[in-house]
């Protein structure tokens, strides 16, 4: 019996080819130890795109450079990666003879955890915050809210099928208002903010490490949850995303030298950058997973590198250098994560438990599944579907 035919509609229209895949990379660290050298490889690779590229020398680069003084502000900041990673690079740049200098004036994080753990970094910043929507007035603050949930006001009238595009629609609506609103209100830069490191207000603005000789850079991330695939997807509707309004107003304020700023790959950063900071940064930006960096772990996110298009000159383009010099395949397995002793992860598992109120009875074996939501023990069993086929 002959099929009947069918019209091709949208869905049925045959996929474009895929683009052809770069060339594997060269192979990356083999062990956890041979990784931690990033820093050296990096240097390496620019000093080798320079000259590719007949650009500027990369020692005159670096003496430059030294004769400056870094200072480094972070929001977002976890436990202080970006902070530990200026300090290998820092080495790096010693082990070459080039003494950069280095002052870590603030860390931001609303968790107490991670106030804690940054403030006993080997070289802590000065002062750890806790609250970036502080840094603006509250009357500022409380508007973006009322604002926000007229919009979502508006979207609960909608009908089912047609949220998705009402979502974006009305949040983009939002998001052009509160621009507009921000823009008009001019940061305080004597703004002061609790820091966990002296037990007070102190200054969240750096005006007493600042001067000519002064590259700030400020490295920051934003709540994911609202642009997360994993959270509600609800953009700029979401409650969450108000601190990083705040957060892009002050930068688009106190204008630091360099912003570096990470989110997932959904996070709209040119309109971000644009709305907030017009203007004031040459902005690049590039999706980076962990495996195109050696690293056995699949987590794309979005990175984003704005400098003051009145004080800087860009060299070369971030995507074009990544591809070409510091991209490498995966030799490391999975397993190189799981190294904690059993004392500390038995610690860990213990505190997670009295948070969640699980009692346990003496003696019986502690699991980290007891801990996960049903999400997360979800991607636990696809992972280890996926290592037992790949033989880890």
């Amino acid at each position: 019996r002959r099929a009947t035919p069918v019209a091709k509609t949208k869905a049925t229209q045959p996929r474009p080819k895929a683009k052809a895949r770069p060339a594997a990379y060269p192979p990356g660290a083999p062990n956890l130890k041979a990784s931690q050298k990033w820093a050296d490889g990096l240097l390496l690779a620019v000093k080798q795109h320079l000259q590719n590229l007949g650009l500027t020398d990369f020692e005159t680069l670096c003496a430059a450079l030294a004769e400056f003084t870094l200072v480094i502000t972070t929001t977002y900041s976890g436990v202080g990666s970006a902070e530990w990673s200026a300090k290998i690079l820092q080495q790096a740049f010693e082990a070459l003879g080039f003494i950069i200098k280095i002052i870590f004036y603030s860390a931001c994080d609303i968790d107490k955890h991670c106030q804690r753990f940054l403030g006993k970094h080997h070289d802590p910043p000065h002062h750890v915050f806790n609250n970036v929507c502080s840094w603006a007035p509250d009357d500022v603050v409380c508007k973006l809210f009322r604002l926000q949930a007229q919009f979502r006001d508006q979207l609960r009238a909608v009908p089912t099928h047609q949220h998705l595009a009402a979502k974006k629609e009305l949040g983009d609506a939002f998001f052009d208002q509160a621009c507009q609103f921000l823009r008009k209100v001019r940061a305080d830069n004597t703004i002061k903010n609790w820091c966990s490191v002296h037990g007070k207000n102190c200054p969240v603005y750096p005006s007493d490490v600042l001067g000519d000789k002064v590259i700030w850079v400020e490295v920051g991330g934003n709540t994911c949850t609202p642009w997360s695939v994993a959270g509600a997807s609800m953009g700029w509707l979401d409650p969450a995303s108000i601190p990083s309004l705040i957060w892009g107003w002050w930068m688009g304020n106190v204008k630091p030298t360099h912003v570096i700023n990470e989110c997932t790959p959904r996070w709209p950063i040119q309109r971000f950058f644009d709305g907030l900071m017009p203007g004031v940064y040459q902005l690049q930006s590039i999706k980076i997973c962990p495996t195109q960096l050696a690293r056995p772990g699949k987590r794309l996110r979005l990175y984003g590198a704005g400098s003051r298009a009145d004080q800087t000159h860009r060299l070369f383009e971030m995507g074009e250098f990544l591809e070409k010099r510091v991209y490498r395949s995966v030799v490391m397995d999975p397993n190189v994560f799981f190294c904690a002793p059993e004392d500390v992860q038995r610690q860990c598992l213990a505190r997670m438990l009295e948070s969640r109120k699980i009692t346990v009875t003496p003696g019986q074996p502690l699991d980290m599944r007891l801990v996960m939501t049903f999400a997360s023990r979800a991607r636990r069993s696809a992972y280890k579907q996926l290592w037992e086929a790949q033989g880890c």
